[in-house]
């Protein structure tokens, strides 16, 4: 666990800005006071909302603990809902030809780690890329809609071949 906390304590993009004096006994306290490795591993997600870090997470078993602005209300219902129906698309890539000759693929979000996962993931992305690559002379819609983030590389990755190798 400190170890965790020492990487982000270093290389967080918020580690000028935090005021560590205060987190560090957040932290420590969050660990003293936890029973479960779940819940020390809770203890990240106060780190996160200390140093208003909304993109960093720690993901442990597949369980990812990282800290995101409540949102109330009407938007919060709908904001929730989204995140539901994109929950039901992670990980399945979807692609068709629409309109005659646009290609359209679908870009899920994701939570993978470890080389093998994020190879398969990029691949699965080429392959329904590739699959539909003759019929799509006209163009390409890559559809985020549904994507909530994640680890950025399968997706560029599997990508590549409509991105290209330019900046």
């Amino acid at each position: 666990m400190r170890s965790a906390y020492e990487l982000i304590k270093a290389h967080s993009v918020h580690r000028l800005q935090a005021d560590w004096g205060e987190v560090d006994a957040r932290f420590v306290q969050g660990l003293a006071e936890a029973s479960t490795v779940k819940e020390k591993l809770g203890t990240f997600r106060s780190v996160f909302q200390m140093i208003d870090d909304v993109h960093s997470s720690v993901i442990f078993q597949g369980s990812s603990y990282g800290y995101f602005r409540p949102v109330d209300g009407e938007k919060g219902r709908r904001v929730r809902e989204m995140y539901a129906q994109a929950a039901t698309k992670a990980g399945s890539v979807e692609a068709q030809i629409v309109a005659d000759d646009i290609g359209w693929v679908l870009v899920p979000g994701n939570s993978i780690s470890g080389r093998e996962a994020v190879n398969a993931a990029a691949q699965a992305l080429q392959d329904a890329v590739c699959s539909l690559a003759e019929e799509a002379r006209g163009g390409w819609i890559v559809d985020l809609r549904w994507n909530t983030g994640g680890n950025v590389y399968p997706m560029l990755s599997g990508l590549g071949d409509l991105l290209g190798d330019g900046l």
